[in-house]
Parts: structure tokens; C-alpha cells; sequence
């Protein structure tokens, strides 16, 4: 038997940008990195190099409220912009966080608060498709926990 660790699971609905100016902020919870999938739930694939496609779950607990999940991808780092601004979302935050840690590997950490808002639209890459959301991103490090002291017993 297979079992999931507890911390990987979440039933947070998945956030919706349906209008640019949509945001979400809130403090991480849970973050994880699976393989994306299509419209019918089957594995997604590079078509060039077969490489799975991943996609980031980032749950967000926002200060009132219940907790939503952004699901992140990555995309072109330099998109043709048809409207608006920004990157594509994985990007995005990706840039927050080297803005908000410049010394340190960018990576998501639990308790962080990160802010992401639907910004604007690339141009479609073919004909009859619509563009990417594009998006930015603010990023918050965890605050420092105080260390307890080396025997608790001295004071």
C-alpha cells in the first residue's frame, strides 16, 4: 500500500483570474511540483524533447477567507505582450522571490506571503488560440523564528 504524506494534500479550490486585475495574497501553506496535465487529465509532454511538462501547486491562505491554490506554470521568459504586463506565473514568482532573497537559491517557502495578480495577456502563439495569462508577483520571505535556548532548564 502507497500512502500520501499528509502535508501534500490540500482540497483548497484552484484560483481563477478571469479579468486582469484579479489578485490573490496570502501566506504559503503548501507547495508542491507535479506533472501538468491536459484537458482530459492525461500527462502532458514536451513535443521536441519528451520531457514531462511540471506544473507548481502553491496553496495560499489569505488573512480572511478560505485557502486557494495557484497553479503555476512556466512559460516564455520574454513574452510578445498583446496587453498589459508581466510573466508567466511560475516566472513571476520566481522573479519575486530573487527580488525578495537575492542571496539565496530562489525556492518557495512555507510561511511566506506572496501576492500574485493576473497583469496582462502575450500575444497568441498561433493563429486561433488565445495568448498566456501573464502575471506579477510579490514575495515575503518567512519571518525568523527565535531560536530556543541550548538547555531550558538553566534559567
Amino acid at each position: 500500500m502507497t500512502s500520501i504524506p499528509i502535508t501534500g494534500l490540500s482540497n483548497a479550490a484552484g484560483a481563477k483570474f478571469e479579468n486582469i486585475g484579479d489578485k490573490y495574497v496570502g501566506r504559503v501553506t503548501a507547495a508542491k511540483e507535479q506533472q501538468d496535465t491536459d484537458i482530459n487529465g492525461g500527462p502532458k509532454f514536451y513535443p521536441n524533447s519528451g520531457d514531462p511538462m511540471m506544473v507548481m501547486l502553491i496553496t495560499l491562505q489569505p488573512a480572511d477567507g478560505e485557502p486557494v491554490t495557484l497553479w503555476a506554470r512556466r512559460g516564455d521568459a520574454n513574452p510578445a505582450i498583446a496587453q498589459g504586463e508581466g510573466l508567466p506565473m511560475l516566472n513571476a514568482i520566481g522573479a519575486a522571490i530573487v527580488v525578495a532573497m537575492p542571496d539565496k537559491a530562489p525556492a518557495i517557502e512555507i510561511g511566506a506571503e506572496l501576492a500574485v495578480a493576473f497583469t496582462g495577456m502575450a500575444k497568441p502563439a498561433k493563429s486561433g488560440y488565445s495568448g498566456a495569462k501573464l502575471y506579477r508577483a510579490e514575495y515575503r520571505p518567512p519571518k525568523a523564528e527565535t531560536s530556543l535556548p541550548a538547555d531550558l532548564f538553566s534559567s
